[in-house]
């Protein structure tokens, strides 16, 4: 992991912790920044959200294959509401693992089929919210 990148979850487990605890990171910066600091987004935003990076391997007929899905959570402080989803899972292909390096970025944080997992469970937790 580089500084700065997002940490991958290696089980569903595991990345739902870490997005459990990322919201919960950012609602105690949201309550520390909140009463005098007006002009701070994190303050002032009415939700606060996270996705996490799940990448995982299951091994079928003597072959590992590698997939990764997204968890993404919403928080809404003020009605204390929150919500979680996983994205739908996509295969990651060997050549795309080759790509990632040994410091490289989570497998499926660049690529067009992750961003559209990315925006389907947005889309789908948003509706769900409110």
């Amino acid at each position: 992991m580089t500084s700065g990148s997002v940490p991958t979850a290696d089980s569903n487990e595991q990345g739902l912790a870490l997005l459990t605890q990322t919201l919960e990171s950012l609602q105690l910066q949201r309550s520390a920044f909140g009463g005098g600091s007006a002009a701070s987004l994190l303050a002032r935003s009415r939700l606060l959200a996270a996705v996490q990076p799940t990448v995982y391997t299951i091994r079928t007929g003597g072959t590992s294959r590698t997939f990764a899905c997204y968890w993404v959570g919403l928080l809404d402080p003020s009605r204390a509401k929150t919500a979680v989803l996983c994205s739908a899972s996509v295969e990651v292909t060997a050549a795309e693992q080759m790509a990632w390096g040994q410091h490289a970025r989570p497998a499926a944080s660049l690529d067009e089929d992750a961003a559209t997992l990315v925006l389907q469970a947005w889309r789908a937790l948003l509706r769900d919210f409110f």
